[in-house]
């Protein structure tokens, strides 16, 4: 049985530099983009409550960098420093279905830990060693595994364990690793869109520390699953070493044919620091599960 809430499906991207930009194994997750068809405006960018001021009081183009080249600087400190801490805060509307989720997660190379909150599940998702594992409530069992009511109250508040060869995985794992956000500098980092850059501000002051951001559009249609993206994006990143400190995201459009709207704002910190990672116990390997549940 599938879940009564929306289930998002993930547009495809290209072709991807990682496997996580493969996208008949993306999740249904909160990081997707809904785009009215034939909308073809871009998007105010949502507000987030950070005051950006410039030396001048008002906004300048930098000519320190270009766009392109600040885009590709922010996605290679990142990718270079490789372990940091997120929170993402998504809210979506689909066909009248409003959803609201917020992930936590500490990443590093190829291992990190993501906890969600939200009206499409709560779940603990761990990576390590190419094996990902999912703890999650019954609507995440539906939502994310598309399990049926029976399967998800069987298998809810127990670890599942699964291979980058079974279903579901590159869903599970994905913006759990430093590699699922840095690892395509032409995409979204927040969600599997691609994006062109368009301006670059001059710096400004955020809590004392000179910022820039980087603009994007963001417009993609995939007919196989009948679904368009448009919409806008900004990254703000430290001038002095390019460390990204956010990125929004606005997008509108349909996916799988319903209209809908979604708006998705990240932050990033601790860049650097170790993350500590352990194999949670007992795990129920996903392919041990019923043919049901892993058809």
């Amino acid at each position: 049985m599938t879940a009564s809430v929306p289930v998002r499906t993930t547009p495809h991207a290209g072709t991807a530099a990682t496997a996580f930009n493969d996208s008949s194994n993306r999740r249904g997750s909160t990081h997707h983009g809904y785009l009215i068809a034939g909308f073809v405006i871009l998007l105010a960018l949502a507000t987030t409550g950070v005051t950006l001021v410039s030396a001048g009081g008002a906004s300048a183009t930098s000519d320190s960098l270009t766009p392109h080249q600040a885009n590709a600087a922010l996605f290679k400190a990142a990718t270079t420093s490789r372990s940091f801490h997120y929170v993402d805060v998504d809210g979506s509307d689909i066909g009248g279905a409003r959803t609201h989720q917020v992930e936590t997660g500490d990443v590093g190379p190829g291992e990190g830990i993501q906890d969600t909150v939200g009206n499409l599940g709560n779940s603990e998702i761990i990576v390590l060693h190419s094996i990902a594992y999912l703890l999650g409530d019954e609507t995440t069992l539906e939502t994310l595994l598309e399990f049926s009511q029976s399967e998800a109250q069987r298998y809810a508040g127990k670890w599942i364990s699964f291979t980058p060869k079974d279903p579901f995985y590159y869903s599970v794992a994905d913006l759990v690793t430093a590699e699922s956000f840095w690892g395509v500098p032409r995409n979204n980092p927040i969600q599997p869109l691609p994006q062109t850059p368009l301006s670059v501000s001059s710096p400004s002051v955020i809590d004392g520390r000179p910022m820039e951001t980087v603009r994007y559009s963001i417009h993609d249609i995939v007919k196989s699953t009948n679904s368009s993206f448009i919409g806008s994006s900004r990254i703000a990143f430290a001038t002095q070493n390019h460390l990204p400190r956010s990125c929004e995201v606005q997008t509108s459009g349909t996916d799988a044919g319903a209209p809908g709207s979604e708006v998705d704002s990240a932050t990033f910190s601790r860049w650097g620091e170790r993350v500590s990672v352990s194999q949670p116990a007992g795990a129920l390997p996903f392919s041990s599960l019923s043919s049901s549940s892993a058809a």
